[in-house]
């Protein structure tokens, strides 16, 4: 990375988020993903059309929704796709209790192989219980097909409605819908996926800008293979009748590369933000008062829900103090090394030291912080606001300051 300084940010961080995504592994995770997705496209379509087949308001609405999601991920090769995808979603609804559980578990399978992917990005030591899998995975094949069935249904309203009224420009507002449509949806799902799967708190904005680049790489790739496809039909003499096998492999290739490259940007945004801050003078400056600060925000939070009798992990933690998550992990880490937290199985944080009887100085030789006076000047925070007016007050003389326990200095 020190390299890399001399170049623009956008630059720079392009060639951090390459970096990550090599050390990730992703290009083997892309190729883990594809061949999971072959087996558990149709069990996952089967069971979405078959809750949308519950209601009676979608009655007549699987042929537009299959049109859309073949259209929106692959239009030159949908037809081919779709005729056998159609197929094979026909047998599975014919399937015995044995079938349909199969079909089940598959499903669930490509979830928790999505889900440990993603946990390694965002750098999540945490897992989730079988239960809580069942329920996101459940949650999200029952929402998605409900929720694209909805937008479709109130469209089609809206477009009989809008003929009947004989509004204006209609033909162009349906041409730009359906040009838009597929993006806006594409969107959605990436967006969902950051904010769902991984097991860990996840901003929404970083989520967005990730689903963002994740689309607009999508699409780049749809445009540059479907051109491919239609002028250079080289595996359809190749493979003949198998030909749809490798062009569907090679597009859950690329489809998963985009959506692992967009859940870098997302998991890695905030961390290179922390990067740069501490490669800069300021920032080197100030990383001992910035750890100190965010630790003490961190005893803050885990004590005072342990009174509540509040579970606690990685997520609420984020939540609560607004840290970096890469700088989080890395703290409790060293409080749990230091014995001031310990870690449940169920990965759960809980106060071990007594914080009563402890002192603000023995946290900051604990962590091994060199602080030095006007160390904290940017945090404007009331537990900032505390540690510069100590410091300030104090004439030097830090280890007079940090004699008070952690508590009272926490609560006072």
């Amino acid at each position: 990375m020190n390299k890399l300084q001399n170049l623009p940010k956008p630059l720079r961080f392009t060639f951090y988020i390459i970096y990550q995504f090599y050390k990730d592994g992703c290009f083997r995770v892309a190729g883990s993903l594809s061949y999971t997705s072959l087996l558990a496209i149709t069990p996952v379509l089967a069971i979405a059309f078959a809750i949308l087949s519950a209601f009676p308001a979608f009655n007549g609405m699987e042929n537009k929704i299959k049109e859309l999601i073949f259209l929106a991920f692959l239009p030159e090769a949908a037809g081919s796709i779709e005729t056998y995808i159609t197929k094979f979603i026909s047998n599975a609804n014919h399937s015995t209790i044995f079938g349909i559980t199969s079909l089940a578990v598959t499903s669930l399978m490509l979830l928790m192989t999505i889900q440990s992917s993603f946990d390694a990005i965002w750098k999540s030591s945490g897992k989730r219980t079988f239960i809580n899998n069942v329920l996101t995975f459940w949650s999200s094949l029952t929402l998605g097909p409900l929720l694209l069935g909805s937008s479709l249904s109130l469209s089609s309203y809206l477009f009989a409605q809008a003929q009947v009224l004989n509004v204006p420009m209609l033909q162009e507002a349906n041409a730009l819908f359906v040009f838009v449509l597929p993006f806006l949806l594409e969107l959605i799902a990436f967006f969902l996926l950051y904010i769902v799967v991984p097991n860990t708190h996840v901003r929404w904005r970083y989520s967005i800008i990730g689903a963002f680049f994740a689309t607009a790489l999508f699409e780049a790739f749809k445009a540059a293979f479907g051109y491919y496809i239609s002028h250079f039909p080289f595996y359809q003499e190749l493979y003949g009748a198998l030909a749809t096998i490798p062009i569907i492999l090679i597009w859950l290739y690329l489809s998963w590369a985009s959506a692992l490259l967009g859940a870098e940007i997302a998991a890695n945004l905030s961390q290179y933000s922390l990067l740069n801050q501490q490669q800069s003078s300021d920032s080197v400056k100030n990383s001992s008062a910035r750890k100190l600060f965010y630790s003490l925000k961190i005893l803050q939070y885990i004590s005072q829900s342990t009174s509540k009798i509040q579970k606690v992990q990685v997520k609420d933690i984020l939540k609560a103090t607004n840290a970096p998550q890469s700088l989080t992990i890395y703290l409790l880490e060293k409080l749990m090394k230091t014995n001031y937290l310990i870690k449940s199985e169920s990965n759960e944080y809980i106060l071990y030291k007594d914080i009563n009887n402890t002192s603000l100085y023995t946290l900051t030789t604990d962590l091994k912080l060199n602080l030095k006076v006007g160390d904290i000047n940017s945090i404007d925070e009331k537990l900032a606001s505390k540690l510069i007016f100590s410091i300030e007050k104090s004439n030097s003389n830090l280890k007079k300051i940090y004699s008070n326990n952690i508590s009272d200095f926490l609560f006072s």
